[in-house]
């Protein structure tokens, strides 16, 4: 559930704005399934937008992708071998892809 906060600003010319500031969970924790990829991986494009992620420095969009994936993030990490320090967000969502998509064709 979203926190909500009001804040009230009056303009030089009088008029009243109400600014809304909303702190969004990330989605649940992924559970490695390569067919809800696509799913999970549009949820989480709908946070990072929503939240404001997407304005962020690449390092803590990666951080925070990697983080909300849960632990199956660093399993594959090590098959991919991806450098999570210096990959950008899309590079990251890349390696990610093409792990899951091979995964669909092994089986």
């Amino acid at each position: 559930m979203s926190t909500f906060d009001q804040h009230l600003d009056l303009t030089p010319a009088g008029e009243t704005v109400v600014r809304r500031h909303t702190s969004l969970p990330p989605p649940k924790p992924f559970d490695g399934t390569s067919e809800l990829w696509p799913r999970w991986r549009a949820r989480f494009q709908r946070f990072r937008l929503c939240s404001g992620l997407s304005n962020k420095p690449e390092d803590e969009q990666v951080g925070t992708l990697l983080y909300s994936m849960g632990d199956i993030a660093d399993d594959i990490l090590s098959v991919v071998r991806l450098d999570e320090t210096k990959a950008t967000y899309n590079e990251t969502l890349s390696a990610l892809d093409g792990y899951f998509n091979s995964k669909k064709s092994q089986i």
